[in-house]
């Protein structure tokens, strides 16, 4: 069974109310599908599997894309002089009121960031908190 995987990055917010959906908002996520593709015999669980770089070393995927917030957009960097490939694949808004993470589109998102900035906090790296598979087969 083949499979990629997908790492969330986390920003978190001060709470604030989302008006245009009457939501009170606590945090917002991005996630990444990278382009390395995995095997694992048919009907095992995906796992998290780290990249050989080219120095030697092994790292996490999640590990070799850096994403920030300087306070008004998002940017993303490739670390450790690498080239890995990743598509931004669902945004997410966190609700103060549960634990779930409630998928957005990108014009939503991106009209979130733009309107409510000022309670975003600025982060150089973005945390991960989970990573999840996409089945090719």
């Amino acid at each position: 069974m083949k499979y990629q995987l997908e790492y969330d990055k986390l920003a978190l917010t001060k709470p604030f109310y989302y008006e245009e959906r009457g939501e009170w908002l606590d945090c917002l996520q991005i996630w990444l599908r990278f382009s390395p593709i995995f095997t694992v015999p048919k009907g095992d669980t995906p796992i998290e599997v780290p990249l050989n770089l080219k120095d030697g070393t092994k790292k996490m995927l999640s590990d070799l894309v850096r994403v920030a917030f300087d306070g008004k957009k998002f940017t993303f960097e490739n670390v450790q002089d690498t080239l890995v490939q990743y598509e931004i694949v669902a945004y997410g808004r966190g609700l103060t009121n549960d634990n779930n993470i409630h998928i957005t589109d990108a014009k939503e998102f991106t009209e979130i960031v733009k309107k409510y900035n000022q309670y975003i906090e600025i982060d150089t790296r973005l945390q991960n908190l989970a990573y999840s598979w996409h089945l090719l087969d």
